[in-house]
């Protein structure tokens, strides 16, 4: 009895310390649907001047993989100063999948991009998530990030329906990337840290109220906010915060939610002062619902 108890022991340790089942192999079809995606990273911003800096690279948007291996999508964010606005780029690639559920996903930032980009991917939790990693760009300007992607939907559904309810809640934003100085030649040599966190309620029309915290270099801001959140049926969004004490200024961003709901990335990426409208530097966001 005692050899028995003991057999059984060292199977039950050796099953506890076995590890766990891997991916099934994966092909196209694991990862056919729509996702939301952000890609984070940085850039290097050469001027004679002033030798280059580091600049961050922020794009999001939705990305809809089809079973004949191309990806559509739209696509908003910013590239160092560059950024898009509030209108979608129209994003196209070609997708690869392994069996092992690693994925590469071909693109050009430009017709005749020679050569082209290139991201490698890796596919899990049955192809409701991947995450990948910069593997070919273009030598001018060197540029490197990292992306996460969540499914919207299962596997082979085309697309989710969100919706204005979706919105409707308590959320918390935070973000980082960089503020642009006005002094300077050219003006991003007085870029500085930034970092944003925004505790906000959204009520079912769409109006939000809180309290919004930046700190902008080593300068702590800290203010009542109001603005809007609305969740459109594609699962994209449409967000604002209001001027207010002390930056004065409407900032419009652009989102994509996903989770059911439950997180979303974003943008802040158009500001509108007293002096005329102007583009964001690029700052990543997450939204998470509390």
């Amino acid at each position: 009895m005692k050899r028995t108890c003991a057999a059984l022991l060292t199977v039950g340790v050796l099953l506890a310390a076995a590890p766990a089942t891997a991916e099934p192999p994966c092909d196209i079809r694991t990862v056919t649907g729509t996702y939301a995606f952000m890609s984070y990273g940085d850039v290097w911003v050469g001027n004679p001047a002033f030798q280059g800096t580091l600049a961050p690279v922020g794009l999001f948007g939705l990305l809809t993989i089809t079973p004949d291996s191309r990806a559509v999508g739209p696509m908003w964010g910013a590239i160092g100063a560059t950024g898009y606005g509030l209108d979608p780029v129209p994003f196209e690639a070609e997708v690869t999948v392994a069996e092992d559920c690693t994925a590469e996903l071909i693109f050009r930032y430009y017709p005749g991009q020679e050569p082209p980009s290139i991201e490698k991917m890796v596919v899990f939790a049955n192809g409701k998530r991947m995450r990948g990693i910069s593997k070919q760009t273009p030598p001018v300007p060197p540029i490197a990030w990292v992306s996460e992607y969540y499914r919207l939907g299962g596997i082979g559904e085309p697309s989710a329906v969100c919706g204005r309810a979706m919105g409707r809640g308590s959320w918390v934003m935070t973000c980082n990337g960089y503020s642009v100085g006005t002094a300077g030649n050219p003006p991003q040599a007085m870029s500085v840290s930034s970092a944003l966190m925004v505790q906000f309620d959204v009520d079912g029309a769409g109006v939000a109220t809180g309290t919004a915290m930046h700190k902008i270099g080593p300068t702590w801001l800290e203010s009542p906010m109001t603005g809007g959140l609305v969740v459109h049926r594609d699962c994209t969004a449409d967000m604002y915060m209001d001027p207010s004490a002390p930056l004065f200024m409407t900032v419009r961003a652009k989102g994509v939610v996903f989770d059911s709901g439950k997180q979303g990335f974003g943008m802040p990426l158009v500001k509108e002062t007293s002096e005329g409208t102007g583009l964001m530097p690029p700052m990543v966001c997450r939204l998470v619902r509390q």
